[in-house]
């Protein structure tokens, strides 16, 4: 009671907190230069998010979760997999335009409400 006896403004807003420094923060840049370096290499050939942590902990002592390295490593993924998927365009087929496919080979028919499989020479 005396909480809000103190308060001068006791609207429903919250409190806004100040963010914190994080624990990986100081190694965000490795991070982020390895995973560019990545890009440049086969898809199988890339550091994995343990890998990064294992090579912040061998080679930099860093003091960090295993979860907090892999949620510093999912953002600039996440960044690099919507820059790929922008580079795709969409195709539109407008009313009255088809796509057909003429080959050789299996089709099915629909017959007197059966499927009947045929071959075409």
């Amino acid at each position: 009671m005396r909480k809000y006896l103190a308060k001068e403004d006791l609207s429903a807003v919250p409190s806004v907190r100040k963010p914190r420094a994080s624990v990986i923060d100081p190694y965000l840049p490795v991070i982020e230069q390895r995973l560019a370096e990545d890009r440049a290499n086969w898809r199988k050939q890339r550091h994995t998010a343990t890998r990064i942590w294992e090579r912040l902990r061998d080679e930099h002592g860093a003091e960090v979760s295993l979860s907090t390295v892999t949620r510093a490593v999912a953002r600039p993924r996440r960044e690099f997999a919507a820059e790929r998927d922008e580079a795709f365009m969409d195709l539109v087929w407008h009313p009255g335009e088809a796509q057909a496919e003429f080959r050789r080979g299996r089709r099915a028919v629909a017959r007197r409400g059966a499927a009947d499989a045929s071959f075409r020479a």
